[in-house]
């Protein structure tokens, strides 16, 4: 699955996927990261999870936090991505998604989730990204 994402150009299906099964955190709020939102802080590099700007959103108050990045992800090179991507001109960690009036930045991985876990052959109902 995820190093075929990489190759065909769609690597937030790889990232967002590892970021999810390594940090707990929530679909959508992996998938609409900006850069500025990957830090170190005390030697530690973290996610920071925050509502601090109108295109983003945390389901509580109490989901504005800081997540460590685990090990794993930064062995797997999240961060030589994150200075690839910071190359650009677009802010976001996953340029590719896009935020639609009646969607979010996670609806597209979502979908596409879907029809992996279908292509997988596991696909059952209620069987979604997050469950």
């Amino acid at each position: 699955m995820p190093a075929e994402a990489l190759k065909q150009g769609k690597p937030e299906r790889y990232w967002v996927t590892m970021i999810a099964a390594y940090s707990g955190a929530r679909l959508n709020e992996i998938c609409q990261l900006d850069l500025t939102d990957i830090q170190k802080h005390d030697g530690i590099w973290v996610m920071d999870l925050q509502q601090n700007s109108a295109d983003k959103s945390i389901k509580s108050k109490a989901g504005n936090r800081l997540v460590p990045l685990h090990p794993k992800l930064l062995d797997l090179g999240l961060l030589d991505y994150w200075e690839q991507v910071k190359k650009g001109k677009n802010p976001k960690l996953f340029p590719n998604l896009k935020k639609g009036f009646r969607t979010t930045y996670g609806d597209s991985v979502s979908k596409w989730f879907a029809r992996y876990l279908m292509k997988l052959g596991v696909k059952k109902k209620g069987k979604t990204f997050i469950h």
